[in-house]
Order: C-alpha cells, then structure tokens, then sequence
C-alpha cells in the first residue's frame, strides 16, 4: 500500500503546476482526485500500521478506530465539498487546496504532538 500512496504523491509537482499554470476546471478537479486518493491511502496505511502497534489493547483498538472513522469521514466530506466546488468556482477551490498542507503545518494533529518517539 506504501507503493500506492508514493505513486500517488509522485503525481503532486504535476498537478500543482498545471493548476498554476492554467486554473481550468479541469485541472483543479484532477488535482482534487488526486488529493482525495492520497488522504485516503494516507489513512489506510497509517490505520494498518497501528492496527499491528494497538493489538493487544482492546481500549487502544477502540479508540483507534473510532478516531480513524472521524478522520476518514471529515477528510472524505471536505474533498469531495472542495471537488465540487472546482466544478463552479475553480479559483477558490485551487486557493483552498493549496491553503491545506499550510493549516496542517501550523496547526499539527494533537497525536503528532503528544507522541514522543
């Protein structure tokens, strides 16, 4: 599954380009496509590798899942809210795309903080 999301990623530097170049509709819905298999190969590769880490806890298990339902469904909706919205307005929809990997940055998940490996 690594090898999907590495695929998958490879194909960022294309897509940001051809959005920028030419903010088309077109354009910014295949960045979006993209997007959205990245996040939800991110999310399966990062649930499968602390399925393995969280196996002898049940509490873990739980709370893992639970977590990993809430993450998967609030990334799903936003990508395919912002997917739509290329479909009318492109240019805000290419502005928020690109805003996305900003927030994540400046505002890291609480469990990134927290874990001090």
């Amino acid at each position: 599954m690594d090898f999907m999301l590495l695929a998958d990623l490879s194909l960022f530097p294309v897509m940001n380009k051809w959005i920028m170049a030419e903010t088309s509709t077109f354009a910014v819905v295949n960045f979006g496509v993209v997007f959205l298999i990245a996040k939800v190969v991110e999310i399966l590769t990062q649930y499968f590798g602390a399925k393995e880490t969280v196996k002898d806890s049940q509490i873990m298990r739980i709370v893992m899942n639970k977590s990993f339902v809430i993450r998967s469904v609030f990334d799903l909706v936003i990508n395919i809210i912002l997917i739509i919205m290329s479909l009318y307005i492109p240019r805000v929809a290419m502005i928020l795309y690109l805003i996305i990997p900003v927030i994540s940055f400046i505002f890291p998940n609480r469990i990134r903080l927290t874990n001090k490996d």
